[in-house]
């Protein structure tokens, strides 16, 4: 891949300079059991634990290729990543004429250290709401679903230029989806 780096060089402004550079990390394993139950003929409800194996992924390890007056240039970041277990229950209810109506909840744990937090890593306890609805025809499933998660706030502690500053995460989100299925 490539990684670009902002040089500025005086009387012609800031340029991307952009180099050969290759990043390296384990990918963490999921192990999942879930069960299904059918109560009625128009009632299914569900749950699902998956286990995920963040402690695999030990560190980040990059390299930039060829700097100019530095040769290559590698980095390597530890983390310290905590395996995690995510808990869900949901239910499916049709109504005759392919109408579906969903609905469940989820536990999310957070995986991630309070030193590793930062605005692209956001990553709190969380709890989760859907709801859907959805419609199936011949060979054609339409789907809409709302989610709402909502995190538990984190602090990370840390001084700036000696003055201590406090940064919160949460995570407070909603999300609408549809989806388009067609059945062969």
């Amino acid at each position: 891949g490539k990684t670009a780096i902002p040089v500025t060089v005086p009387g012609f402004g800031t340029m991307d300079l952009k180099l050969e550079s290759e990043t390296n990390f384990n990918l963490p394993w999921d192990l999942e059991l879930g069960m299904a139950f059918k109560i009625a003929d128009n009632l299914l409800v569900s749950t699902s634990a998956q286990y995920t194996i963040w402690s695999v992924l030990e560190n980040v390890e990059k390299r930039i290729k060829g700097l100019p007056g530095v040769g290559d240039l590698q980095t390597e970041e530890p983390l310290d990543f905590k395996n995690t277990l995510i808990l869900r229950v949901g239910t499916e209810y049709v109504i005759p004429g392919g109408i579906f109506l969903r609905a469940g909840v989820g536990v999310d744990r957070s995986a991630s250290p309070v030193e590793t937090l930062s605005i692209s890593n956001i990553d709190v306890d969380k709890f989760s709401i859907l709801g859907g609805i959805g419609y199936r025809t011949g060979h054609i499933q339409l789907d809409f679903v709302y989610v709402h998660a909502q995190g538990k706030e984190r602090e990370r502690k840390m001084t700036s230029f000696g003055i201590p500053l406090t940064e919160r995460f949460n995570l407070n989100t909603s999300i609408l989806g549809m989806g388009f299925t067609f059945m062969f």
